[in-house]
């Protein structure tokens, strides 16, 4: 990510990826350590430049949010179609209950308009198919798929997903695609609200929507409504999901 706001500043283009083979000091949302073995994994970081005018821009910070999980779900469905991947909002991908992959969206502004770094990691071959040492569940998808994956042509679905995502002229339509992909978090599931550092409970509830500002909304059981930041510090499970920390 580093890397990625050096290119900005120095007016890489719209498009570009950054790739890496490991990473040494990944982090996710909120600061927490990202873990990113030299195994045969992807990361990558896109650089995602301003749509235009400031109204346009603004819609640009929602489209990115939504089109960067949808990318990667959909490019792991396009490449082996029998792992039916998951979304766990905000930017989290999963296979069958365990994370394959996580992102961090970066915002930089510039003489008033955003531009934006989108990191991705997908755990692609690494062998963690029987691995306890992670804090929650995880799994590659050559552990989930039982075969060796192409990195090259997964990069190559993903990029070409996030385009028409973020192409899409409406950012209405673009919701409407993120809530109708199958999710752990979707409208009518039960989630476990956690802190996100300390991972104690405060409260379970039922989704019930998704604002415009893409907060998850939550009923608890007293009925009341509780808006979810994805940059907050409450983190979103499913009830019943294997968790100790947010990675």
């Amino acid at each position: 990510m580093d890397l990625a706001k050096r290119e900005l500043r120095e007016t890489g283009p719209h498009g570009t990826v950054i790739l890496a083979e490991e990473m040494t000091s990944g982090r996710g949302r909120s600061g927490a350590k990202w873990v990113s073995p030299d195994e045969g994994n992807l990361y990558l970081t896109l650089l995602l430049r301003a749509a235009g005018s400031g109204s346009l821009n603004q819609d640009r910070r929602v489209q990115v949010n939504l089109a960067t999980p949808l990318a990667v779900a959909g490019g792991i469905a396009e490449l082996v179609p029998n792992l039916q991947p998951k979304l766990r909002w905000p930017l989290t991908v999963e296979v069958g209950g365990r994370k394959v992959s996580g992102a961090l969206i970066e915002i930089h502004n510039q003489d008033g308009l955003e531009h934006f770094a989108v990191g991705v990691g997908i755990n692609v071959n690494a062998d963690f198919c029987n691995n306890q040492s992670f804090s929650q569940a995880v799994t590659s998808l050559r552990c989930a798929a039982q075969t060796v994956m192409d990195r090259e042509l997964l990069l190559a679905k993903i990029c070409d997903n996030l385009e028409e995502h973020i192409s899409t002229p409406s950012v209405h339509e673009l919701k409407q695609r993120y809530l109708a992909w199958p999710s752990d978090t979707s409208i009518g599931s039960a989630v476990s609200l956690l802190n996100k550092t300390s991972k104690d409970l405060i409260l379970d509830g039922v989704v019930t929507g998704l604002t415009n500002s893409l907060a998850l909304v939550v009923q608890a059981s007293n009925g009341s409504n509780i808006e979810v930041l994805g940059t907050g510090s409450i983190t979103v499970f499913p009830q019943g999901h294997l968790y100790k920390t947010e990675l």
